[in-house]
């Protein structure tokens, strides 16, 4: 069960996920394109009747923060030609993420054995993944001796448990801050005259998850940061945690107080994600200063971003679909780097800029420094539209904010001004 209260479960041919008021389908996904991916197809027969590559669902789901945990089987139906009972016989086990909003695959990991059991997620953010091996030892030592050696599953089984780690204890470590942000916020709506208990619990568990990332901070996330500011994170979690615990203490009897405390240990969280987060510098219209938005921009004309690349952000490991421009004010939506005719994003990897060493809104030419930056380009019209930017009084700064994430799932963001005017145009 989701936070929100989806439910979860695999339906063998199908991961499911059904709305926890009236058990409505919300989405179903089948994953034998994964199996495909890995396998071929092969001839059929009595025993495999398709000769097509199945992923079948092999564990329980778990939930971890934004993501879905399922182990699948990956490899062919088969049907025993005593009993005509379909199982499927297993070639490639993997554990897989899904989006919980609809089961996109986010990444998947290949296991050793078949699973049959549960996946745990501890505290620090490692995956703890049982192998029962029940379908490989049926498999190996009861059917295979009936097949030809070449139909035959490898083994012998493993069984056991497998430990993964996060890509990223830092990405781990940033995502339960934010998790713990979003339970303030939840405790903050309900003060003064709202569910005290629906507080008290946010509060209980922000406290909770405070302590695994402290843990997680110190014991693997700074190795990673590699940055002597960073070292302050640990306290600034501590902090936070013990503005949560005083907000709980005087949740009852003076919610004022109870809020002060809870934006407090809010303020320390964004500080101590600021300290995490790779440094990320953006530069508008490279090259171009002052940076003004053409209003009476024509259709096909273009806004050039160059996320800047840095000794703390490499930007070749940015996760190119992440990215999206919007301003910081939160005014509007967002906007997509726009797609070639092949339909890949167009961004280009380029020297053209550096990072800037004075405050965001000042506008400095700045020139290559021999690290290669990442280039995006958007429609301008876009931008103007979407941004709600056409409202804004001419000669008004606003500053423009590049967010997502590295490949590891690491989230970034870097900002920039712009002054919105009528006149210069800074697309080429």
């Amino acid at each position: 069960i989701g936070p929100d209260g989806t439910i979860y479960s695999g339906g063998r041919e199908f991961l499911l996920a059904l709305n926890p008021e009236d058990g409505s389908l919300k989405w179903r996904v089948n994953y034998d394109w994964l199996a495909a991916s890995f396998l071929r197809r092969i001839l059929p027969n009595d025993a495999f009747p398709t000769g097509l590559p199945i992923a079948r669902t092999n564990s329980v789901v778990s939930i971890s923060a934004g993501q879905v945990w399922v182990v699948l089987t990956l490899g062919y139906e088969f049907v025993s030609p005593a009993s005509g009972s379909s199982l499927t016989q297993p070639r490639v086990t993997v554990l897989v993420s899904v989006d919980p909003s609809d089961g996109a695959l986010l990444g998947f990991t290949v296991l050793r054995d078949t699973n049959e059991g549960l996946i745990a997620v501890a505290q620090d953010g490692r995956l703890l993944v049982s192998h029962a091996s029940l379908l490989s030892s049926l498999f190996f030592f009861g059917i295979n001796p009936e097949l030809p050696e070449h139909l035959q599953i490898p083994g012998p089984p493993a069984g056991g448990f497998s430990v993964l780690g996060p890509l990223s204890f830092r990405g781990h470590a940033i995502t339960g801050i934010e998790r713990v942000q979003d339970l303030a916020a939840t405790a903050l709506q309900e003060l003064p005259e709202g569910d005290s208990e629906v507080a008290r619990d946010a509060l209980c568990q922000g406290q909770v998850q405070l302590d695994a990332t402290a843990a997680t901070i110190v014991t693997d996330a700074l190795d990673e940061v590699g940055s002597a500011g960073a070292e302050s994170a640990p306290a600034l979690v501590v902090k936070a945690r013990g503005h949560l615990a005083s907000a709980k203490s005087v949740l009852k009897s003076d919610a004022s107080q109870s809020a002060a405390e809870i934006t407090a240990a809010q303020d320390a969280l964004a500080q101590a994600v600021g300290q995490l987060s790779p440094f990320a510098s953006l530069d508008v219209t490279p090259g171009v200063c002052p940076k003004k938005l053409n209003l009476r921009a024509r259709p096909r004309e273009r806004l050039r971003v160059a996320i800047v690349g840095t000794s703390s952000l490499d930007v070749w490991r940015l996760n190119l679909t992440s990215l999206a421009l919007s301003r910081a004010d939160g005014v509007g939506g967002s906007v997509k780097p726009i797609k070639r005719r092949s339909g890949s994003l167009a961004i280009r990897f380029a020297d053209v800029t550096s990072p800037s060493d004075g405050p965001i809104c000042d506008c400095a030419e700045r020139g290559s420094d021999g690290v290669v930056d990442r280039v995006l380009s958007f429609s301008l019209t876009n931008v103007l539209d979407t941004l709600e930017l056409r409202t804004v009084e001419p000669g008004r700064s606003i500053r423009l904010v590049v967010t997502g994430t590295l490949i590891d799932g690491t989230p970034f963001q870097a900002s920039d001004c712009v002054t919105v005017g009528k006149e210069t145009r800074i697309s080429r």
